[in-house]
């Protein structure tokens, strides 16, 4: 169930490689003909083992092409593929926790703000700083500016 897929998940994860960028183009094929690189194993009505899903998704979408989420690319703030961000992200979507109002989740809602708080800390802002924790990069460009306008 759950719990093997997690473990075999987190088993590839640590054995994996990581680079910011493991190579240009598409050695596997993926773009090509129907018969080669992920397309030789196209969608079915019998499921496939979960070895082999792990094995066809290291080979064809984890090996090649860019890392967003490594620590050293540093093109912009990227998803949660940091391996803690990931975890709270897997947490939040298995449990259903809203945080958008305190009335729905005074916990989430002080989670929150405590990482604003914290946050602010760090940067040196002084107390009675305010901020946002927002969904993605467009959200929060929006917000920018209409904050500083």
């Amino acid at each position: 169930g759950v719990s093997n897929f997690a473990s075999k998940a987190l088993e590839r994860l640590r054995d994996s490689e990581t680079a910011v960028f493991s190579s240009a183009g598409d050695r596997n094929n993926n773009s090509g003909s129907p018969s080669t690189g992920l397309r030789s194993s196209p969608i079915q009505d019998e499921p496939l083992g979960l070895d082999n899903i792990l094995d066809l998704y290291g080979k064809h979408v984890e090996n090649g092409g860019l890392r967003a989420a490594h620590g050293g690319h540093m093109a912009y703030v990227p998803s949660n593929g940091v391996f803690p961000a990931a975890m709270g992200d897997f947490l939040a979507d298995t449990l259903c926790t809203y945080a958008g109002r305190s009335t729905e989740s005074p916990g989430g809602v002080a989670m929150n703000n405590m990482l604003l708080e914290w946050m602010a800390e760090v940067f040196g802002y002084p107390d009675g700083f305010q901020g946002n924790l927002t969904s993605g990069g467009s959200s929060a460009t929006v917000i920018a500016m209409a904050t500083a306008r």
